[in-house]
């Protein structure tokens, strides 16, 4: 049950150490960061000179004049940046941690499942494995339901202004979003085969559960090349769309998604997100996608049981050798 979790935080730890510094460098000023910086910044400065906006904000030229106005004087960027860097070292730390704590957790689950397999006999195994496998199926459900949520964004990015259309996103929440429906449909079902003991019943899961890890399977490798394709080749895509991307995230801090329309003209200073440089926007891409497809490539493991589950009870029904007649 744990494992596909397990080796989803591990894989998550390591691949988002490499980003933790966007993701400090942008989120610092937001509410969710106000405990971290009670914790690093000097004295009462945590919700003063230490929360201070990359660039200053909207509303002026630089942070020294943004500090200056609020405060007096200009010493905020190196106040926020003794703070920021104290915090994300001790980030690294701990992510690093979770990661090589997953790992051996994960190794831990498996030597566990393999000790179970073997002291216990075929009979008390398929007893009961057919409900337990489908109920662990809302894992996954809940896994490609999350991605297809968090990449809901994504459906805004279709390329149709010519700017790296080859690399379009839109796809990718409306097929988790697929599988996510057909996934619902098929638990019930399974439970229901194994119930009625309709061997039916059970060959129509086993064919959903195929279609099912058929486009996991599709999905999984789609997201990877996606974000092996971005890394590679962003320069496909200019400012003022990565600026829309920017946007579409939501991404913390962005001054002026408001203040711009769609498709701004930043050759005349435009900007929707100044905030972020390309480097950072490409990066979060990425790693959604990669995550995204991690998530596809673990929910497999649930359904190919599943599958393996639904076929073994299958043939004991055919040849009336299981425990359920």
């Amino acid at each position: 049950m744990f494992i596909g979790p397990m080796v989803l935080a591990a894989i998550a730890g390591f691949d988002f150490y490499v980003y933790i510094s966007v993701w400090f460098q942008h989120y610092w000023q937001e509410p969710t960061f106000s405990e971290i910086r009670q914790f690093f910044c000097e004295g009462d400065t945590y919700d003063r000179e230490c929360v201070a906006p990359i660039f200053g904000g909207p509303d002026y030229n630089s942070l020294d004049e943004w500090c200056m106005d609020k405060y007096g004087h200009t010493d905020c960027a190196i106040i926020r940046n003794r703070a920021e860097s104290d915090a994300l070292e001790l980030g690294r730390t701990l992510i690093l941690a979770q990661g090589i704590m997953g790992i051996v957790n994960v190794l831990q689950i498996a030597l566990s499942m393999y000790i179970c397999t073997t002291i216990l006999t075929a009979s008390v195994i398929t007893q009961s494995m057919n409900d337990t496998i489908n109920y662990l199926l809302m894992l996954p459900i809940g896994g490609t339901s999350a991605v297809a949520a968090w990449t809901w964004w994504m459906r805004k990015y279709d390329g149709r202004n010519g700017e790296g259309s080859e690399m379009s996103t839109y796809w990718v929440p409306y097929v988790f979003l697929s599988l996510s429906i057909f996934e619902v449909i098929q638990m019930p079902l399974g439970i229901g085969a194994g119930r009625l003991k309709s061997r039916i019943m059970l060959g129509m899961s086993i064919f959903l559960l195929s279609v099912i890890l058929i486009g996991l399977a599709a999905a999984g490798v789609a997201c990877i090349l996606f974000a092996i394709l971005w890394s590679d080749s962003f320069t496909l895509i200019n400012r003022g769309t990565l600026q829309d991307i920017a946007c579409f995230q939501e991404l913390a801090s962005c001054c002026c998604c408001d203040d711009f329309p769609v498709g701004a003209n930043v050759t005349a200073g435009e900007y929707r997100c100044p905030e972020w440089s390309d480097t950072d926007i490409i990066g979060f891409v990425i790693i959604t996608l990669k995550i995204s497809g991690i998530i596809s490539f673990l929910a497999m493991i649930y359904f190919f049981g599943a599958v393996t589950v639904a076929e073994i009870l299958r043939q004991n029904l055919k040849h009336y050798k299981s425990d359920y007649i």
